[in-house]
């Protein structure tokens, strides 16, 4: 009998095993991969517990996530048969521990043993080991005119804070990249010294600093730990990347008539060096997330990426879990460059619920064309957050270039503006006496952007960043989130966020108003629509009034309702005013999908679930081919038109001609069985995924919206 339903494309609540089928994918030779363990790092632990309100002893959490380090030890020395009496040298290599953003290790062995590890008691996920690319583009000659950097940094209004006397003095920006040169007059002072590092991370010493200046930390051999260097070895693309960045940031005017002034010139830097001569993999960048989470920067800038990113990649849970634990440190990441594909472009960690993510417009505030779009794939979240000068930026290059100075353009030049106007604000909060978080600073960098009404907020998120407007706000809206992925089996956390991400056909969220004056505050609700499809979308607010008392906060909610024969994407702006006036601006958007049919067999007799994928209805007989008693192709080119878009939208680097999505379900087992090479919530490799609990998957999947399907 068939059942109707509907689907709900939301934040996924899930409970699996991910294991790589590795054998297929890479042979009989070696596989570098992420395994995450069963127990959650104990600073991680700890602080999920405070923000949902219990208490979790953190010896404890120690305890458990040290014990799965020795487990897994033990257990992949008995997977090889490796006793403390055998002389069998190891065929596998441990490359880097990792106990702090995540709990877990990277190691290489042999492909076709890759997938076993999945069964160990201490392991919860294994992941691909993906390369990094920095997030620029192209030769910046196509784009126009060279510009300075002034242009970008008067359009965010950064300048107007310079004029107050607010240059991000005292705060520490972490650069994760290719390296700094150091030596470059443009970064004159802007190091931090031993004794300024040690208030930070009391393990800090002489040796990882180079004449008691802290330059920042290595993670490939071709230098030493200490010394992060810009070096001109690197890949094409990728030399003069982090010295670049850095000056967008930080950048001293050194009064030459071709010198730069960063966004914030009196913040300090810091390089975390995880692209060298040979690139650099997410084993690096993991490494660098792990310490900089003892090293407590105010911010990260992390203009690098993976691409196909969803919100559960490893290096997005780990900015997560990093950010959770140092609720003062923000970190900010590059969209990426991948625009002219369209939608679900966003690169990890650009992924991540948590972090600032950063699309690239020029300074006139048009949108870039190469700069990435949202949603991110699999939650439908609004991505971009944020939109800054990126087009084209004249920033600092390595001495060893031949010049001085030069042209980049990618998010990658936008995500330092965003950077630079956090440690502006971050020193603003600071000398009034308040220190505002994580969440705050991207609340109010969101709340008050230039809104870009001719664009979709998938391409802008709020709009153009404006510093000077985020930091004398009054008041600041947020949006509840309780479903922040924190690690590899499914734990959440819980947060505030400055957009409302909805789904469904009746969709409703709450959120609230933080009043920052010393007197009561009545504030307006009101909403616009920038995309309504069918024009039948109707928004609505549990009151039209909003009461706030003097240094107070008061909760409201949102409720959206799309017209029924108008799937598609609901996008726009909900309004917070004060006696006429913006107080603050929060984007929305609702992906609304169309009744579907649930076909419970495929003509084999066996009960298996493949009439639909998320909401989209695939015929049996027209769009699979049973390949065995587990798994079903995928035929892509028989496929609707608006069938291939929803393919697209929860696998963004779908190709036809080499992969294929697989997936079953056999009502008398309680596995579900996923290839990875289109997984919806990971990254594509190659992948079978165990499912212990198959309806909580099935209730994730269809957030409980419509009839429960008869299975």
């Amino acid at each position: 009998m068939k059942k109707r339903i509907f689907a709900l494309a939301f934040a996924l609540v899930f409970v699996f095993t991910p294991v790589m089928a590795f054998g297929p994918a890479y042979g009989d030779g070696e596989v570098s991969v992420i395994v995450l363990f069963a127990h959650e790092p104990e600073e991680v632990r700890e602080a999920r517990a405070r923000a949902e309100g219990y208490f979790y002893p953190r010896a404890l959490a120690g305890a458990q996530a040290e014990a799965d380090h020795y487990l897994f030890r033990a257990e992949l020395a008995a997977m090889f048969g490796i006793t403390a009496m055998s002389r069998t040298a190891e065929p596998y290599t441990i490359t880097h521990e990792y106990r702090h953003a995540i709990n877990g290790a990277a190691i290489t062995l042999p492909a076709s043993r890759a997938a076993e590890m999945a069964a160990f008691e201490s392991v919860a996920a294994v992941l691909p080991n993906k390369p990094l690319t920095v997030l620029t583009t192209g030769p910046v000659g196509v784009y126009g005119n060279p510009i300075g950097m002034s242009e970008g940094r008067a359009a965010m209004r950064a300048d107007e804070m310079h004029g107050a006397g607010f240059r991000g003095a005292g705060v520490l920006v972490a650069v994760v990249d290719t390296g700094i040169d150091y030596t470059h007059p443009a970064f004159a002072g802007a190091f931090p010294t031993l004794a300024q590092m040690q208030t930070r991370n009391p393990s800090i010493t002489a040796a990882d600093t180079v004449g008691g200046i802290f330059y920042g930390r290595n993670f490939h051999s071709d230098l030493e730990p200490n010394d992060p260097m810009d070096t001109p070895e690197g890949p094409a693309g990728f030399p003069g990347h982090g010295t670049h960045v850095a000056g967008t940031v930080a950048g001293r005017d050194t009064g030459e008539i071709l010198s730069i002034l960063g966004v914030a010139p009196e913040a300090m830097v810091a390089s975390y060096r995880v692209l060298g001569p040979s690139g650099g993999t997410t084993a690096e960048l993991l490494a660098a997330i792990d310490i900089i989470m003892l090293d407590k920067p105010c911010v990260v800038n992390m203009s690098l990426g993976v691409s196909d990113g969803t919100p559960f990649c490893p290096v997005s849970l780990a900015v997560n879990n990093a950010m959770l634990v140092n609720p003062h440190m923000t970190f900010v990441a590059a969209a990426g460059n991948e625009g002219e594909k369209g939608r679900y472009t966003v690169a990890s960690p650009g992924t991540s619920v948590k972090a600032i993510t950063v699309g690239s417009a020029d300074y006139a505030m048009k949108p870039s064309y190469f700069s990435s779009r949202g949603p991110v794939p699999v939650s439908h979240e609004i991505a971009p957050d944020i939109v800054a000068h990126g087009q084209i930026v004249y920033s600092a290059v390595p001495w060893w270039s031949g010049l001085a100075y030069s042209y980049k353009a990618g998010t990658s030049m936008a995500a330092p503006h965003v950077s630079g106007a956090a440690a502006l604000l971050v020193e603003y909060s600071r000398r009034a006496g308040q220190e505002w978080g994580s969440e705050e600073i991207k609340a109010r960098l969101m709340n008050t952007a230039i809104p870009l009404w001719d664009y979709s907020v998938f391409e802008t998120g709020a709009g153009y960043a404006d510093v000077y407007a985020a930091a004398h706000s009054s008041a600041v809206a947020y949006a509840v989130h309780d479903r922040i992925p924190t690690d590899g089996s499914g734990s959440f956390a819980s947060g505030s966020e400055a957009a409302f991400n909805l789904a469904g056909w009746h969709a409703a969220k709450g959120g609230y108003i933080e009043n920052k004056s010393p007197y009561g505050r009545t504030f307006t609700l009101g909403g616009l629509f920038t995309a309504n499809p069918g024009g039948a979308a109707e928004l609505r607010f549990s009151s039209p009034e909003v009461y706030v008392p003097a240094y107070g906060q008061t909760p409201f909610s949102v409720w959206l309702r799309a017209g029924k024969a108008d799937a598609g994407f609901y996008e726009g702006y909900v309004y917070i005013t004060e006696d006429g006036a913006a107080a603050a601006r929060m984007p929305f958007a609702l992906a609304a999908h169309a009744p579907v049919d649930l076909c419970p067999e495929c003509g084999d007799g066996r009960g298996l679930l493949c009439g639909y994928i998320n909401g989209v209805f695939l015929s049996c007989a027209e769009k699979w081919a049973i390949i065995d008693d587990w798994n079903l192709k995928w035929d892509y080119e028989n496929l609707t038109p608006a069938e291939k878009d929803f393919v697209d939208s929860i696998n963004p680097i779908f190709h036809n001609d080499t992969h294929n999505w697989w997936t079953g379900f056999r009502e008398e087992v309680d596995y579900w069985y996923y290839q990875w090479n289109h997984h919806p919530l990971l990254n594509p490799d190659g992948v079978y995924i165990p499912m212990g609990d198959v309806e909580a998957w099935i209730w994730g999947l269809l957030q409980g919206i419509g009839e429960w399907p008869d299975i």
